[in-house]
């Protein structure tokens, strides 16, 4: 019981201010748009260094380093005598949103319906235009799939962006919408109180919770777990909100609050979400940062520890981590890092050859002790099917024990879990401890 409460430690979150640190400043203020990580190492900040050009600051080492790739500016044209005589415009239109699909894949949306991908990491540029709106959203599922989205229109490729597709129409729906959160995963995509299951060919309407006034981020794990941010007016025709975090285990149908709360400054999360796995996750707007380490049961405030900060644009877990945070500020071209050393990432990287999977499971997991090794059972011989397994709840509480709940086929011990309530569990072998997320099935209330 000691070492499970010891693994419950890691998982706690601690304020360790001081593991924020500036790790880029450019030369100019520049106003940085949107940020995105392609996998642990490589993360592309989108920046304008004027009101129509557009510059990339890329990092290809975790955020340690930052370079400039490409920069689209306009350019002055002097005479040798110093005198103006031309101006040469940007290339492209002023990008707007990013999404890092792959190490060498990057797509940007622009004003004015442009949309720009680079098949190099960020080097070279080609252009498609569309003749619409503004881009806000860029979201890619694999290297082929994506959406694009204005205010009031949805994109949809399947070839890597070479054509895109107008699918608003099939939305069906007669009332105004306004596109400020989007996500795909898969042939599953969200977007404006909006689900779809089938890459947009019908739409169902996500049922609405009272008095939300906003959802400006979004994230599903799955086509079923997902999580909304956004905000609650205090007062009617008043400045003044609520910060409000919201959770889903259908899709979207419908939504349960996880957090609705003031927190100055009152002006909601106008951010967006992020979560790196099933339980581990961020909300952020507005000089704050909501986090959680047991799928959004319980969030805690972390403030920012600088006073020379300005206005965050973007914050994001470099793909792959548990222990990092890189942020881009709005217009003094400065991005920040927070690392914590200690996270549950260092954890599972000391156990990654042992498996438990389905992970979230809504009724069986199955452990794999072929592949685990480095765990041991109360005699510190290497963990085998007949190690003692025992299921705790996040309280400490042991939830199963009983071998009768356990199926041997081989090395791989099935177990039956479709009793327990949806939440955070640790199952420990032996002496090795790991997690497991249980999500309710579609067919339980």
């Amino acid at each position: 019981m000691k070492l499970l409460y010891f693994i419950l430690f890691i998982f706690a979150f601690a304020s360790t201010n001081s593991q924020w640190k500036k790790v880029y400043q450019h030369e100019k203020s520049v106003q940085q748009w949107d940020f995105d990580c392609a996998d642990s190492l490589n993360c592309i900040s989108l920046a304008s260094p004027g009101a129509t050009g557009s510059m990339y600051i890329k990092t290809t080492d975790g955020g340690y380093n930052w370079f400039v790739p490409f920069a689209d500016s306009t350019i002055m044209i002097y005479n040798e005598q110093g005198q103006w005589i031309d101006t040469k415009s940007p290339k492209f239109k002023a990008a707007r949103c990013i999404d890092f699909v792959t190490q060498y894949l990057v797509v940007v949306g622009h004003k004015e319906g442009q949309i720009t991908i680079s098949r190099d990491g960020g080097v070279s540029w080609d252009a498609i235009n569309l003749n619409t709106q503004d881009f806000k959203i860029i979201k890619f599922t694999d290297s082929l799939s994506g959406i694009a989205l204005t205010n009031n229109f949805i994109f949809l490729t399947t070839d890597g962006g070479i054509s895109w597709a107008n699918i608003t129409v099939n939305l069906n729906y007669s009332g105004a919408i306004l596109f400020q959160s989007a996500f795909m995963k898969d042939d599953f995509i969200y977007a404006g109180g909006f689900f779809s299951i089938d890459k947009g060919i019908t739409w169902t309407k996500s049922n609405p919770v009272n008095n939300i006034h906003g959802i400006y981020g979004i994230h599903f794990n799955d086509s079923y777990e997902g999580w909304a941010s956004g905000r609650r007016q205090l007062v009617p025709n008043q400045s003044q909100y609520a910060d409000v975090i919201l959770h889903t285990t259908n899709s979207g149908l419908d939504w349960e609050t996880q957090l609705d709360t003031i927190l100055y400054p009152q002006s909601g999360l106008t951010g967006g979400i992020y979560f790196a796995n099933h339980y581990e996750g961020l909300a952020y707007g507005e000089g704050k940062i909501w986090r959680t380490t047991d799928g959004g049961k319980n969030w805690i405030n972390f403030a920012f520890p600088w006073t020379e900060m300005d206005a965050f644009t973007k914050l994001v877990f470099p793909k792959g981590h548990t222990n990092k945070i890189i942020a881009n500020e709005y217009l003094k071209g400065r991005i920040w890092m927070y690392e914590n050393p200690t996270s549950v990432n260092n954890y599972e990287t000391n156990h990654s050859n042992y498996i438990i999977y389905p992970n979230p499971t809504s009724d069986f997991i199955t452990i794999n002790f072929g592949s685990i090794g480095a765990c041991s059972n109360e005699n510190n011989n290497g963990a085998s099917p007949i190690a003692s397994i025992e299921i705790f709840d996040v309280m400490g509480m042991k939830v199963i024990s009983d071998v009768r709940h356990i199926e041997d086929v081989g090395h791989l011990n099935r177990i039956d879990v479709s009793h327990l309530s949806a939440g955070l569990y640790f199952v420990k072998v032996g002496n090795c401890i790991e997690k497991f997320i249980k999500i309710r099935g579609k067919n339980e209330n």
